[in-house]
């Protein structure tokens, strides 16, 4: 079996923790980033068929 990177990466952190530059440095490496999404369409957006990075 081969290792797969994650399609849904969740980042939370509190305000100065950083949680912006981890989502940057995840859109660098190929992922969407989505920061603050209302958490009512956090389902629909993990269902995307590409790596999704989520910042709460």
């Amino acid at each position: 079996m081969r290792d797969q990177p994650s399609r849904l990466i969740v980042v939370t952190g509190l305000s100065g923790a950083g949680r912006n530059s981890g989502l940057r440095a995840l859109e660098d490496i190929g992922y969407e980033a989505v920061d603050n999404p209302p958490l009512a369409i956090v389902e629909t957006l993990a269902r995307v068929d590409r790596p999704l990075a989520v910042g709460i």
